[in-house]
């Protein structure tokens, strides 16, 4: 019940944030969209089995890299559609990106989701899926491969 309880009173004011405003409406739409999530949350954690995620607190430190990706990437996409705009489309593409996906640990796991995650997260990205040592990454705008094969972001 602790982990319940906890998931709805994150999730429910993280729906208000979204919504954009307080009305009665919305509150109602908050508390039951959180209460299914929570509830959702705790069946998958508690009969999950091989969907089992492990996240570390460490892993924290990677939101700044992701924020400056964004950032980046905004401007990278940019010049993509100004180039369209002006008759000069570029090509977008699918690239290989070396990553280690790890063990089918539960920290794995949940290691590659946030990596597929990171990477989808920016505008210029989309994980496309896993590969063995290769994460596949449709790209609209050219960029460097990640040196990082562990958290390729």
């Amino acid at each position: 019940m602790a982990q319940w309880s906890v998931s709805w009173l994150l999730l429910f004011p993280l729906y208000l944030l979204l919504a954009g405003q307080v009305s009665g409406e919305e509150v109602v739409a908050g508390i039951l969209i959180a209460a299914v999530a929570a509830s959702s949350g705790v069946l998958v954690s508690r009969f999950g089995g091989r969907f089992a995620f492990r996240f570390r607190l460490g892993w924290i430190r990677l939101v700044p890299q992701v924020a400056g990706q964004l950032a980046t990437d905004l401007f990278r996409v940019g010049r993509v559609l100004v180039a369209a705009l002006a008759g000069r489309p570029q090509s977008a593409g699918i690239v290989r990106q070396p990553f280690e996906p790890g063990d089918p640990t539960p920290v794995h796991a949940a290691r590659r989701g946030l990596v597929e995650l990171g990477v989808s997260f920016a505008p210029n990205g989309l994980a496309l899926g896993i590969a063995p040592g290769t994460l596949l990454v449709h790209r609209l705008a050219p960029q460097p491969i990640a040196a990082d094969r562990e958290w390729p972001l």
